[in-house]
């Protein structure tokens, strides 16, 4: 009563304004204030028995959606997937086929590195192998990049310059393929690691990597080749698909960014790489 003389007394511009938030919460209280009671009066006052545990769990669960908890989860969980991103290989496209007698049978290898976390967090990947390639052919696969597996994923320390995805094109002859993966998997993620706390710049670290990438398939192909002396053979050089702020940028707006990298080889060939960035 006291309370409510002296608010009667006070001006029309100082007295409380209703305010909508407030008032929802009043009526979450209340939502939450039933379903204790209605759960009270189901145990007719005997909370404690073990066989109302479940109903109890489930009764807190609720009213802790009613209060705010679970969608402020759900919240947190959509922000960071809107951060989230993809790469992926599409395709492949012979533009001119190697010199060789007969069809072309290239595949294509990755290193993806992580500069937030080499040797946790980077990896090889490759495509098939594919066969019967003439000029003016394309081969279609999908081979996630970054984004493991099938999720897309928060660029590697929110930063665009902290992934490296680099690309070897390979025409297929009788080295193991599996052992130049295994090579490259144990090796490139170390060295990425030596080159970050040498204090490298990013493009040194690119340029390093290159070269490391090309000799250690080149050395495990000559050594894997068997009787035949026929090793895969390298087409070019190894490749830098960058991913920048700005392209990070465009597919937050939705868009699929599209980029290519080409490979000429004289006698070797000639192809092309299609890849797609998105977000989410």
């Amino acid at each position: 009563m006291f309370r409510q003389s002296i608010f009667s007394k006070r001006p029309e511009s100082e007295r409380e304004i209703s305010n909508p938030k407030r008032e929802m919460k009043k009526e979450q209280a209340s939502v939450f204030a039933t379903l204790i009671a209605d759960l009270k009066s189901q145990l007719q006052f005997q909370p404690r028995m073990p066989r109302f545990a479940s109903q109890i769990a489930a009764a807190l669960a609720v009213a802790g959606m009613v209060l705010g908890a679970a969608p402020q989860a759900a919240d947190a969980s959509a922000n960071a997937n809107d951060h989230a991103y993809s790469v992926n290989f599409k395709r492949l496209e012979c533009v001119s086929e190697s010199g060789e007698i007969g069809s072309d049978e290239p595949y294509v290898l990755f290193f993806v590195g992580d500069l937030a976390n080499p040797a946790g967090g980077s990896y090889v990947r490759q495509t098939t192998t594919f066969s019967g390639v003439d000029s003016g052919d394309d081969r279609f696969q999908t081979v996630r990049l970054w984004g493991r597996n099938t999720a897309s994923a928060i660029m590697p320390g929110h930063n665009a310059d902290n992934l490296i995805v680099l690309a070897q094109i390979m025409e297929s002859d009788n080295s193991s393929k599996s052992a130049i993966v295994s090579k490259l998997q144990q090796e490139l993620p170390v060295q990425l690691a030596l080159y970050k706390a040498a204090g490298l710049s990013r493009s040194q670290i690119v340029s390093a990597l290159k070269g490391d990438m090309f000799d250690y398939i080149g050395s495990v192909a000559e050594a894997t080749d068997g009787w035949t002396d026929n090793a895969d053979e390298r087409v070019g050089g190894v490749q830098e698909l960058r991913i920048t702020a700005a392209n990070l940028a465009a597919a937050h707006t939705g868009t699929t960014i599209s980029k290519t990298l080409q490979v000429a080889d004289g006698g070797d060939g000639t192809y092309r790489m299609y890849f797609e960035l998105r977000r989410g």
